[in-house]
C-alpha cells in the first residue's frame, strides 16, 4: 500500500531488552533476532557496548592497512609520505564514530595500540631497537590517535551547540549576519577607547 516491500527471509529485529522472550512475526513467519545491527557504518550491539563497534574498526583499519603496506613499509618512500596516507586513509576509519563513543580508557589503549604498532612497521622498528613511540611520532608528525579522538568529540559539541543556538535565534544566514555586525560595533569601540587614551596622552 505505501511502497514498503520487507524481504522476512532476511529481515532481523534488535531489542535492547535482553530478558525479552517475545518474538516478531509477518504473515506467519518469524524474524530472527539478532545482538548487533549495522547503522551508518556503525556497530549497534544490544546491550548498549562500544566494543563491538571498536573492534570492528580497528579490524577494518588493518585491512586497509594492510592493502597500503606496499607503501607504507616501503624505506625508499619518504615519511612526510607515509604519514599523509596514515592520516587521511588509515586513521580515519579507525576513528569512525569515535564522537559517538564514551570517553574511557579502555577505547583509547585499544586504539592507540594498534596505532603504535602501525607506526612502528611504517619506521620500519621493533621492541629491540629500544626507541621510544614519542620519537617516532614526532618523526612523522602524528599526534596521538587519544588526542585526536577529543578533538573529534569536541569539534561535535561545538557543532551541536552553535546548531541549538541557530535554531534558538532564527536561519543561519540572519544569526551570521547579526554576529557580524556585532563584532564590527566591539572593534569600532576598541578603536574609540584607543583614540581617547592617545588624545589624553597628548595633552
Amino acid at each position: 500500500m505505501f511502497g514498503l516491500r520487507l524481504n522476512v527471509k532476511k529481515a532481523e529485529y534488535l531489542t535492547t531488552d535482553l530478558n525479552e522472550s517475545g518474538f516478531i512475526k509477518i504473515n506467519g513467519t518469524g524474524l530472527a533476532r539478532t545482538s548487533t545491527f549495522k547503522c551508518m557504518g556503525s556497530l549497534i550491539a544490544s546491550n548498549g557496548s562500544v566494543v563491538v563497534d571498536v573492534n570492528s574498526r580497528m579490524s577494518v583499519a588493518w585491512s586497509i592497512w594492510r592493502s597500503f603496506t606496499g607503501v607504507l613499509c616501503d624505506k625508499k618512500i619518504p615519511e612526510r609520505l607515509k604519514s599523509k596516507i596514515y592520516r587521511t586513509v588509515v586513521r580515519p576509519v579507525a576513528m569512525y564514530g569515535a564522537e559517538c563513543w564514551p570517553a574511557t580508557k579502555e577505547v583509547e589503549t585499544r586504539l592507540s595500540v594498534i596505532e603504535t604498532k602501525m607506526v612502528r612497521w611504517m619506521a620500519g622498528v621493533t621492541r629491540l631497537d629500544c626507541i621510544r613511540n614519542e620519537a617516532i611520532r614526532q618523526k612523522f608528525g602524528v599526534a596521538p590517535i587519544a588526542d585526536k579522538m577529543c578533538e573529534a568529540r569536541l569539534r561535535c559539541t561545538e557543532s551541536g551547540k552553535m546548531a541549538t543556538w541557530h535554531q534558538e535565534s532564527g536561519p543561519c544566514h540572519e544569526a551570521g549576519q547579526t554576529l557580524k555586525k556585532e563584532e564590527k560595533k566591539k572593534k569600532k569601540k576598541k578603536k574609540k577607547k584607543k583614540k581617547k587614551s592617545k588624545n589624553k596622552k597628548i595633552r
